[in-house]
């Protein structure tokens, strides 16, 4: 029998060739990050503290164990009762999660566009009507309409600016639930709290990847008051099955004490990076360019009229040895971001001045030589 079946063997199913495509923030690093001399795109200062990779990051299909813990130490930094926190795969996974517990009949989720990408393409998979808003711009208040999820990031993110919460034009009622994503809250001495402790209505993503410059090791949260929210996030991260990692959970422990030094000295340089930032700025301003210095975070946008071809601008920059990313990548036409995730001072300022010094180069450019630039760029 055995034999007749082995006699039977077919040759391997074909498929036609498929065209993997990174998204183009991505593949944007991939081309231009890693030859770069003063690379000024990193949005976090990675944490000194050996990893053990293979170890951390180990996965299995028990659950995770010391969770408990974790909420401990996570509601402690956030100023929020461990039972507030629901632990995650990174900001990222936390989103998923947040959007698809509150995809449930009788909610309508907004998004906000520009933001991640990966909402726009999650709600459209949803079976939950949903529609995009635009937070650049006054969306008015629609009262009787039904229950509503935000789901808000600020446009300039990951410049640690938030969205107005509190202004005349907030789109949302008191009936509406909010989903503030403050995944680079706390980068800096900011003084800022999170959301969820507005009340019941609010809830908050963070990640501890972006906190502590983590960022191999993916752990974020899900952070309400309202039992009924947090019960529809486990539900969902259960059919998501975004279980923790225990080797993962257990090295955050282990290392608590040492991670929170390490957010007073990460705090401590971004405050310095900040000040340089504050330093530079007049010379980029002869060149014609606004630079706001964030409100949390580490990084910052260039904005001016010569750098309306922002992506040829970068790419020109690329060639000279200094890396940055333009705007168009993140739905901000005619600006450059600017990482500042070093891990002194004395670097930032030489990436900084190389920077001012191959703008003035690139920036006395005709335009039509700069865009000969792209057309090898993704």
């Amino acid at each position: 029998m055995l034999a007749c079946l082995l006699d039977q063997r077919q040759e391997p199913a074909t498929m036609p060739e498929m065209a993997w495509t990174r998204p183009p923030l991505e593949a944007w690093f991939d081309r231009h990050a890693g030859d770069a001399r003063w690379h000024l795109g990193r949005t976090m200062i990675p944490c000194p503290l050996a990893l053990g990779l293979s170890e951390a990051l180990a996965t299995g299909y028990a659950p995770s164990v010391g969770e408990h813990a974790l909420r401990v130490h996570l509601g402690r930094l956030e100023g929020l009762p461990p039972e507030a926190i629901l632990p995650a795969l990174g900001g990222t996974g936390a989103n998923a999660i947040a959007m698809l517990g509150l995809a449930e009949p009788g909610m309508e989720l907004m998004v906000a566009k520009p933001a991640y990408y990966q909402w726009g393409g999650l709600v459209q998979r949803l079976a939950a009507p949903h529609d995009f808003w635009d937070p650049w711009t006054v969306t008015p208040r629609r009262p009787g309409k039904g229950r509503r999820a935000w789901f808000a990031v600020h446009p300039d993110n990951p410049t640690g600016r938030l969205v107005d919460l509190d202004g005349p034009d907030a789109p949302w009622t008191t009936d509406d639930i909010i989903v503030l994503d403050e995944v680079y809250r706390g980068l800096r001495t900011d003084g800022l709290h999170p959301a969820a402790l507005r009340g019941p209505a609010w809830m908050t993503v963070g990640a501890l990847s972006k906190r502590m410059g983590l960022p191999g090791l993916r752990l974020g949260w899900v952070a309400s008051t309202d039992p009924q929210l947090l019960e529809s996030c486990l539900s969902a991260q259960e059919h998501l099955a975004h279980s923790l990692a225990s080797p993962a959970v257990h090295w955050v422990l282990s290392h608590w004490e040492d991670l929170l030094d390490w957010q007073a000295e990460t705090r401590r340089l971004g405050d310095a990076m900040m000040a340089l930032l504050d330093a530079w700025s007049p010379r980029l301003a002869r060149l014609g360019l606004q630079l706001h210095v964030p409100e949390a975070g580490l990084s910052t946008l260039l904005r001016g009229p010569t750098l309306a071809d922002d992506r040829a601008v970068a790419v020109a920059l690329a060639r000279l040895g200094v890396f940055v990313v333009p705007g168009s990548l993140l739905d901000h036409p005619g600006t450059l971001r600017i990482g500042m995730g070093f891990q002194d001072t004395a670097t930032a300022e030489e990436a900084l001045a190389a920077l001012c010094e191959h703008l003035e180069t690139v920036l006395g450019e005709a335009p039509l030589g700069l865009k000969a630039e792209v057309e090898a760029s993704p």
